[in-house]
Parts: C-alpha cells; structure tokens; sequence
C-alpha cells in the first residue's frame, strides 16, 4: 500500500489516515496519525531536545536480553524512504515497541512508548537502541544477515557451510596465495 497519497504521507500503522506535524514537547516536533496516534521523530531531533533538556544525558545501558530485534516481511514501511523498519521491542520498565528505520533515522511508537521515553528524559537517559552508534552496528548486522541468507539461497544450506568452512581454512594457510592460483588456473594439467 503506498505510504503517500497525493502531497500526504500516510501512516505506515493503520495505513488510513495521514500524518501531520504536531509538537510533543517544546523543541519537539513529530508527526502525528490523527486516527491510531501514532507518532514519530527522528532520532536526530530526539537526541538534540534530550540534551537540551538535560545536559547531563547519559545511555541507558541495555543486554541482549532487553532487546529482540524483528527484521521480518511484515515490517511497517518507513514514509520517508519506503524501506522496511525494524521492530525493536525494549524490555525495559515493561514492554515497549518502536519501528525505526535505520536509513532515515525515523522512530515510530505508541502513547506508552511516548511516556517511557518521556519517564527516561526526565532523568537524563537516553536509551542505547537510540544512539548513532547502535545503529550502526545493527545496520552492519542485518546487512551479514541479509548477505547470509542470500548465499544460503543462492548455494544450499550445505554447501554454504561448506565453502565457509573452506575460506577459514584457506585464508588461514600460509601458502594462501599459491592455493587460490592453483584453484584458479585454467591449465590443462592441473587434473
């Protein structure tokens, strides 16, 4: 479903209403469905009104165990730059789902996001999931993840393990280089 209908971005929720600037807090602005209520912002504006209401933020540390990151086919659609979002949801204080597309920055969420974020501010945190230097690490991460089902589909489960196992044992060797000319050569008389 197209996330824009004429000069309106639609909301990638419920995909029926558009969205609309509104303001969640002074120095806060974020678009708004006027149907679900849903919101978003981009993390960028997020981080700047954080320290500008508190100078002193600091990162929220979170485990592995706090965040369960979902890249599935059902992934809501960024109205930015239509690539799929990812779904985090934070165990943290209870449980909380934002939709963040890693290529714009932009953080979709609910009203009980809204007031986590907002308990959070209030004492300076700023959740890791939102710093730049999570993102990307989860961006490289989803890329080796997307590559490794690509070859897996490509070459067969088996054999990708296989020819995996082959390159470690191969750039480990200390004749790598003479073995990748004899795998490569064409000559005839090399079998």
């Amino acid at each position: 479903m197209p996330l824009i209908e004429g000069d309106q971005m639609l909301c990638p929720k419920c995909h029926e209403h558009s969205i609309k600037l509104a303001k969640l807090e002074e120095h806060l602005p974020c678009y708004v469905c006027e149907l679900c209520h849903s919101r978003m912002f981009g993390l960028q504006v997020y981080r700047h009104w954080l320290k500008l209401s508190n100078p002193n933020v600091c990162e929220v540390e979170v485990t592995q165990d706090d965040v369960i990151v979902d890249d599935d086919e059902r992934a809501w659609t960024c109205t930015n730059c239509h690539c799929a979002m990812i779904t985090y949801t934070f165990n943290l204080n209870g449980t909380h789902v934002f939709e963040i597309c890693l290529y714009c920055q932009e953080v979709w969420f609910d009203d009980a996001e809204w007031e986590f974020l907002k308990d959070l501010s209030s004492r300076g945190e700023l959740p890791a999931i939102f710093t730049d230097e999570w993102q990307q690490a989860l961006k490289h991460s989803i890329r080796q993840q997307q590559l490794t089902r690509s070859y897996i589909q490509q070459f067969g489960e088996q054999d990708y393990k296989e020819i995996r196992r082959i390159r470690h044992w191969l750039r480990d060797h200390q004749q790598y280089h003479a073995l990748l000319d004899y795998i490569m050569s064409d000559h005839p008389y090399m079998d």
